[in-house]
């Protein structure tokens, strides 16, 4: 019977056991595609948030939320940069819910000069999930050709809850060439632990390898091209993601920056995603949209999912204590 279970539950949640969350706009909440990103900002902090939903043709929409905060350096240790993200993931008629809570920790180290970088990251994690059965159906409650809910589906429980630790890192290797030009090289190792998924049956959540390159080159005052590339496995199972974003700077002044976004990404064999976007000082504002092109476009009519994407980046100045002469007073 936990066999038939754990098969219903793949089916309901599309192989829950193998995958993690997964975004479009995967620069939105960084830290959690890479611990080592943790703090990769110009500013003081950051605090990210996205929401994505998707497969509402389908059943229920499966509804993922995500918020991060990062301060990054402090007085006596400017390398160093902390944070945190939390994930909350409802997907389907059962409600299936996972919700993620970690710790982020990130050191950058100089390395040849001040060009490069080196960024090592590391995220402790509490993963929690619970799944509620009232809501499917089952072969026990047929009767005589006839279907009932009242009709006990036969499992020892309708609900079930489990709480575990989890762990990840990353590594990050970063080349500046000017303000706006750089060069960025990824890797992530993701599920040290293989977290039991539901209740503590066999399936757990694999080790995930995460791969990432990203290439930003101005392509004149105005335009700034941000290609890039990323790559995961889990399991049997693969996701690759490769797009172009684009940057159209409207103002350019030290207090006063404006610029519009665009970007297109295709997920292989899976969707399609156009995005766009507004800076607006401190303020980053993204949406997504996903065509589906997998063979599930029966079931969702090439409606994929949307995602809103906010970010806003806190800036505090030093000024330091003004030295003043004070000049005598004649009356």
């Amino acid at each position: 019977m936990k066999k038939l279970l754990l098969l219903i539950l793949l089916i309901v949640s599309f192989e829950i056991n193998a995958q993690d969350i997964h975004f479009t706009q995967y620069e939105i909440l960084q830290t959690y595609f890479n611990p080592a990103n943790t703090g990769d900002f110009k500013g003081n902090y950051r605090v990210s948030a996205i929401h994505r939903n998707q497969w509402r043709q389908v059943s229920k929409p499966y509804s993922t939320f995500g918020l991060g905060f990062e301060k990054s350096g402090f007085k006596f240790f400017k390398k160093l940069s902390v944070g945190f993200h939390l994930l909350n993931d409802v997907a389907g008629t059962s409600n299936f819910t996972t919700n993620r809570f970690a710790l982020n920790l990130a050191y950058r180290i100089p390395l040849l000069d001040s060009a490069h970088e080196l960024s090592i990251g590391f995220s402790p994690e509490f993963l929690q999930q619970s799944v509620n059965l009232n809501n499917l159906t089952f072969g026990g409650q047929f009767i005589n050709n006839s279907f009932n809910t009242n009709n006990p589906n036969g499992e020892p429980s309708t609900n079930f809850s489990g709480a575990k630790p989890n762990f990840s890192g990353g590594i990050k290797y970063k080349i500046l060439w000017g303000k706006n030009h750089f060069l960025k090289l990824g890797g992530g190792y993701f599920n040290f632990t293989n977290p039991e998924v539901i209740d503590g049956n066999a399936s757990t959540f694999s080790n995930r390898l995460m791969a990432s390159l990203g290439y930003q080159f101005p392509l004149s005052s105005r335009w700034l091209i941000y290609p890039n590339l990323f790559y995961t496995q889990q399991g049997n199972y693969r996701e690759t993601l490769g797009g172009i974003n684009a940057e159209w700077i409207l103002r350019n002044g030290k207090f006063n920056y404006q610029s519009l976004l665009f970007g297109v990404v295709t997920r292989w064999q899976d969707a399609i995603a156009a995005s766009i976007g507004l800076r607006y000082q401190s303020w980053q504002f993204g949406f997504a949209y996903d065509v589906n092109t997998s063979a599930f476009n029966v079931a969702t009519n090439y409606r994929g999912a949307y995602e809103i994407g906010l970010v806003y980046i806190f800036n505090v100045f030093n000024e330091g204590h003004r030295k003043f002469k004070h000049c005598p007073t004649f009356i």
